[in-house]
Formats: C-alpha cells, sequence, structure tokens
C-alpha cells in the first residue's frame, strides 16, 4: 500500500480524536391555569333480567341528555358511551348463583373548570351513580409548552456561551439536543355525595421543560 493513502486514512482519525464539544442543560417553568373540566360518570342498575336492567339505565340516560339539552350544553361537550350489560352473580363456596343483571354507561361532560362544583351536583341528583374526581387541565397548554421549548433552549445556549468564554473557545454547531417535560398533574377533587361547592375553582399547575444541547467547539 502506498504511503500517501495511509497519511489519508489517519488525518480523518486525528480530526475526531481532537474534536471538542460541551453538553448543558437548560429549563424554563411556567404557572399555568386550568380552565377546562371533564367529568366522567356512570349510571348503573341491577335488575332480574337483562332487558328491564337496559331500559332502568336507557330512561337514567335520557334524563340526563334531556337536562344537558334544558343546560345548553352542546353535543360536542358530551360523550355518552355504549351500553353494558352483565351478569351479576353472588359467590359463597366456591358456587355462585346468579342474582341478577347490571347493565351500565357511562356519561363524560366537557365543561368549564368553573361550572365543576355546579354540575356534580347536578349529575348526582339526576340519577348518577358513579362520578370519577374531576380531571382538569388547561386549553392553551400546548403553546405555554411551546413557548417554555424556547426559552429552555435559550437557557441552554446562554449557558454553553458562558463555559465556552471561560474556556478560551467559542461555540460552533449544535450537534444534538434532546427534550425532557416535567408532569403536569391534574388537580384533582374528591367530595363526598351532595357536598358540592359551585364555587370551586381549581388553581394554576407548574409545568416544565429541559433542552440539553451538545455543541461544539471552536477556537
Amino acid at each position: 500500500m502506498k504511503p500517501w493513502f495511509w497519511l489519508l486514512m489517519v488525518v480523518p482519525m486525528t480530526a475526531l480524536a481532537t474534536e471538542r464539544w460541551v453538553e448543558v442543560s437548560g429549563s424554563a417553568q411556567a404557572s399555568v391555569q386550568v380552565d377546562k373540566v371533564h367529568l366522567q360518570s356512570r349510571v348503573e342498575e341491577v335488575a332480574g333480567d337483562p332487558v328491564e336492567a337496559k331500559r332502568l339505565v336507557d330512561e337514567k340516560v335520557a334524563a340526563l341528555l334531556t337536562l344537558f339539552r334544558n343546560e345548553n350544553i352542546s353535543k360536542e361537550q358530551v360523550d355518552a358511551g355504549s351500553l353494558r350489560v352483565m351478569p351479576e352473580y353472588q359467590y359463597e363456596d366456591r358456587n355462585r348463583t346468579l342474582v341478577g343483571y347490571r347493565a351500565s354507561r357511562s356519561i363524560g361532560l366537557d365543561l368549564d373548570a368553573g361550572e365543576s362544583g355546579q354540575w356534580i351536583a347536578l349529575l348526582l341528583q339526576h340519577g348518577v351513580t358513579e362520578l370519577d374526581n374531576p380531571a382538569y387541565w388547561a386549553s392553551n397548554a400546548k403553546e405555554q409548552q411551546q413557548q417554555l421549548l424556547v426559552k429552555a433552549y435559550e437557557d441552554a445556549w446562554a449557558k454553553a456561551g458562558l463555559m465556552a468564554k471561560a474556556s478560551g473557545n467559542s461555540l460552533g454547531e449544535v450537534l444534538s439536543m434532546s427534550e425532557q417535560r416535567g408532569a403536569m398533574p391534574r388537580p384533582m377533587m374528591v367530595m363526598e355525595r351532595g357536598a358540592a361547592d359551585s364555587s370551586y375553582q381549581p388553581g394554576g399547575q407548574a409545568i416544565s421543560t429541559t433542552i440539553t444541547l451538545k455543541v461544539a467547539l471552536e477556537d
């Protein structure tokens, strides 16, 4: 093999060995005011035969849908799940006895956050047998997260610049970047039946984003 070919092979390896870079993380936080709520409830009835169980549930669901229309709740705000009918058994000494049939149907409702207390009370008053904890969220969460992403990147770039300057270098191109979002827990309110407070309003939620940058260093 000719000597000049060896030289071509050695030069790239030497360049890789002298590559210099800095890796830093930048973060940004904000408090988001939640303004929407999802109420998930269920209507259940047990009867001696499946037809009767279905009829009882259908009556309650029809009454709820009428309530929604009277209160100017749009169809887009309501998610009426499919009906389920299952046999109900009583177990004793490894034996089971059929005691009836349980029919159930779920009802989901999307509202403004400030209406949660009022509607929790209305749902319980109109035949709902189970009600999950309210799930709150911010309608502008996506826009807020995008703004945090930019701020976290700027924070990371500023840190990289300081480290480069301290070491007598300048910043080159970004070699890699990654994002890690902080969890955004939904506030939950546990309520006893009949204890709904129409004045209840959830507070803000903390959201955060962290950006990790790997940036080349130049002389």
